[in-house]
């Protein structure tokens, strides 16, 4: 890797390290650190920009962009970069805000800062810094430190340009400018609905008892049909045993019925026995009285 220090292109003794006025980075600019640490190149310039997420380095070798919403495998920023000697074109899409950049190979990446003041200068300063990289031949001091499986690299090791590293946050951008709209008006939404609804715990209240009531209602129908049911069981269930009761009874009676009259036959017919024994025996004690009276005589 070659680590000589570049002697074209020099940082504006006039121009901050950091431009615009939003929040620095402090993740984002620590990866890009770490990302040149083993070279001479140095952040000439840098700026945060979409929500305080991304940060935009300008540095002695290239552009460097470094995304602290999106994690590489180490859990790290993501980062994307490209020399100098790859940009083609730096130009206006028709909005204050927008930084176009057209690579060598055809890619574009545009990039949609929070100032137009901040595009401006970013602009003229990519467009410097590229125009001395070219023309004097400034030596490549990082791109050969890309890593392929940190940083991204193509099947032959090659570093990926910058616009093809970024697509996802072209994408995220477009989904972001389509998603926040809406999420702002159904916030207002439900907002305006809470405040012209005040007693909306009440109406929740409300709610909840009735539908509390009405449950309550068919359980006790419910139990009360069940209660029935279960009632003309019973109620069958007795008539059914008085009346087996009531016909185990009868045929006891009948029983008994039958063994009195049997046992009053049978005493008639002992009675009648008695009477005939005892005409018997007195007719037999005549004779023999009489028999006696005539042998006396």
């Amino acid at each position: 890797m070659t680590t000589s220090t570049p002697k074209t292109i020099t940082r504006e003794v006039n121009s901050p390290a950091k431009i615009g006025n939003e929040d620095t980075n402090s993740a984002g600019l620590a990866a890009i650190q770490r990302f040149i640490a083993d070279t001479d190149d140095i952040i000439l310039h840098h700026t945060t920009f979409d929500f305080g997420s991304k940060v935009l380095a300008l540095t002695l070798q290239g552009i460097v962009l470094a995304d602290a919403a999106e994690k590489d495998g180490d859990g790290e920023p993501s980062l994307a970069a490209a020399a100098y000697n790859e940009l083609r074109t730096v130009g206006d899409t028709g909005h204050d805000r927008e930084i176009r950049l057209v690579f060598e190979d055809g890619d574009e990446v545009t990039f949609r800062m929070g100032d137009s003041s901040v595009v401006v200068w970013i602009k003229r300063l990519i467009r410097k810094y590229r125009d001395e990289f070219r023309r004097l031949g400034d030596p490549q001091l990082w791109t050969e430190a890309v890593d392929s499986t940190e940083y991204g690299a193509n099947s032959d090791g090659q570093p990926i340009p910058i616009a093809e590293r970024v697509q996802f946050w072209q994408e995220q951008d477009r989904l972001n400018q389509a998603l926040i709209p809406r999420v702002i008006a159904q916030g207002k939404l439900l907002s305006q609905h809470i405040v012209e609804h005040d007693d909306l715990p009440r109406i929740v209240s409300d709610a909840a008892r009735s539908a509390l009531s009405q449950q309550s209602q068919r359980f006790t129908h419910q139990v009360a049909e069940l209660s029935a049911e279960y009632a003309d069981q019973l109620r069958a269930t007795a008539d059914d045993a008085i009346a087996t009761m009531q016909q185990e009874t009868a045929a006891t009676v009948s029983a008994l019925q039958t063994a009195h009259d049997n046992l009053a036959a049978d005493l008639r017919k002992t009675r009648i026995r008695l009477a005939v024994a005892i005409g018997v025996s007195i007719a037999l004690g005549l004779a023999a009285a009489g028999a006696a009276v005539f042998a006396i005589i």
